[in-house]
């Protein structure tokens, strides 16, 4: 992860943040399939939804 501030007045600041895609996608893989045991969809067992479906 990359971070860069820059002052663009004496009282404001921009701050730019770079997270590698690789690191965003394990994360939601594993918020997916954490939530993927929680939720309750109509036609799944509790438990047992896809991680596809989660995820629409």
């Amino acid at each position: 992860m990359q971070v860069s501030v820059e002052q663009t007045s004496e009282l404001s600041r921009k701050m730019t943040v770079s997270i590698p895609e690789s690191v965003v996608q394990e994360k939601m893989a594993q918020r997916l399939k954490s939530l993927a045991r929680e939720v309750k969809i109509h036609g799944f067992r509790p438990g047992k939804v896809p991680q596809s479906v989660v995820q629409k």
